[in-house]
């Protein structure tokens, strides 16, 4: 297929992620607003009209220092979103799950089985932490 541009709403872009188990291509996108909240917006690319759609779901009010998106591989789905002091599930507009974390900064995170259900996150200090879905 031909390339194109698309552009985004979102001034502030922090992270971007495409998604696991939706039919056309699914973009998480990490924004923070001018009053420097933080929100996730979750759009479909629709390939035939070179175009976004509409966001599909969205999360307002994310941790004020959210900074990752990892998508969660299906049968799961969603995405989880690393902050400062939470790490949040997501997914479509079900209620977030949301866990407090010892205030850090979580540098990067890789799911350590086939599953999707197990990460292992690393910190800027150094620090390992496991996570696990249930």
């Amino acid at each position: 297929s031909k390339a194109f541009n698309v552009r985004v709403d979102e001034l502030e872009v922090l992270d971007m992620k495409f998604l696991y188990g939706y039919e056309n291509p699914t973009l998480a996108i990490l924004y923070q607003d001018n009053t420097t909240s933080r929100h996730i917006k979750v759009y479909e690319l629709l390939t035939n009209e070179a175009k976004f759609s509409e966001p599909i779901w969205k999360k307002a009010n994310v941790d004020y220092g959210a900074s990752i998106i990892v998508p969660v591989p299906t049968p799961i789905g969603g995405c989880l979103v690393i902050g400062e002091t939470t790490i949040a599930y997501l997914s479509g507009n079900q209620q977030p799950k949301t866990i407090p974390i010892e205030n850090t900064i979580i540098k990067i995170c890789e799911t350590i089985d086939n599953s999707g259900s197990r990460y292992i996150l690393g910190s800027y200090s150094g620090s390992l932490h496991s996570l696990t879905l249930k």
